[in-house]
């Protein structure tokens, strides 16, 4: 991989560390993060290059955990990252924390009053011109080199389009795209159909901020190992498991309660196929207006009286059917007639 030149916003003769960096910035970062930045910036200091495989190298981490390291600094606003024409890395710009906090503006966020998965937008097919115009974009193409990075590969065409979809039709900012990408492959994720849909279930539940992402991906990887568990499974979830649950917390909008009670009905009743019996357990109740745990009693016996009611109407049927056969065959032959003929033969 090519050199990388450091360099700062602008040339100063100091070398220490701002006291706003570690009061303000230095304590969200995890160990890798801080290495990182403090060697980028003895490096800037001697003007040393640097490459992403010699920083993994030196602190013996992955290039991935370097790159995802670069990336948290620059979602900060401490770091600028500069990229060629083919997405190669080719700078790194250090931005002073005084001037970053004095140039920033508290962000207003409109909420998006969505309330439902089906006001998700339908997915815009890019054409090929248009594909070709939004990759000259800057951000786009980070988007791009961030993707194959976490995934390890080149995007295909429909991951391409996919990736399109969720920037610029679900308006996700650069940092949740990030965020989201490395969620699900952190998680064995690597299809993007997994992580177009993930990307719907946070659009339908208003998320459009990495902090909100953060507080219910930590709720719904509770909420996985809760159902992984009442469902008797001791392997980690696959991605169709997981859209499973993605579906019933986000799209049905069932809380923990309801779901693990589903789960609870179908471990007593099937022993394969429990994800699709659960499934069909909370679609009914959707379609049924179910959204309490406390509205199931009312609605079993509901359910049971009419099928005790449908058994007995069925029962009563058949005894008049019998009944009638019976008249029929009484009717149509006289036995002791026919008993008299037998004996006198």
């Amino acid at each position: 991989m090519s050199s990388i030149s450091v360099y700062k916003e602008r040339n100063t003769k100091s070398t220490t560390i701002s006291n706003l960096f570690i009061d303000e910035y230095m304590t969200g970062a995890n160990a890798v993060q801080l290495k990182v930045y403090l060697y980028l910036l003895r490096a800037m200091e001697c003007n040393q290059d640097v490459s992403v495989s010699t920083l993994a190298d030196r602190f013996n981490e992955t290039e991935g955990d370097i790159i995802r390291s670069l990336k948290y600094w620059e979602n900060i606003g401490l770091l600028g990252l500069d990229f060629d024409p083919y997405m190669n890395l080719t700078g790194i710009k250090f931005i002073d924390p005084e001037e970053l906090r004095e140039s920033r503006k508290p962000a207003t966020i409109v909420p998006l009053n969505l309330s439902s998965y089906d006001s998700v937008p339908s997915k815009h097919v890019y054409s090929a011109s248009e594909m070709k115009e939004l990759r000259g974009r800057e951000d786009i193409r980070e988007l791009v080199f961030v993707a194959e990075t976490y995934l390890g590969r080149p995007l295909k065409p429909s991951d391409l389009q996919t990736l399109l979809y969720i920037s610029e039709d679900l308006h996700f900012p650069k940092e949740l795209v990030d965020f989201l990408i490395e969620y699900c492959v952190d998680r064995g994720t690597f299809e993007f159909k997994h992580i177009e849909n993930l990307a719907k279930n946070w659009f339908s539940q208003n998320i459009h901020t990495v902090k909100q992402a953060e507080k219910i991906t930590s709720k719904y990887d509770k909420l996985v190992l809760n159902v992984m568990e009442a469902l008797g499974r001791t392997t980690l979830p696959t991605p169709a498991e997981s859209d499973y649950v993605y579906r019933w917390s986000g799209e049905y909008g069932f809380s923990k309660d309801l779901i693990l009670e589903a789960c609870n009905r179908a471990s007593l009743n099937v022993e394969s196929g429990r994800f699709k019996y659960v499934e069909g357990i909370l679609s009914n109740w959707k379609k049924d207006g179910i959204s309490r745990k406390d509205q199931l009693s009312d609605y079993d016996n509901e359910h049971k009286n009419q099928s005790q009611g449908s058994k007995s109407y069925t029962a009563t049927n058949a005894a008049q059917h019998k009944n009638k056969f019976n008249q029929h065959i009484r009717t149509s032959y006289d036995y002791e007639a026919l008993e008299r003929e037998i004996l006198s033969n």
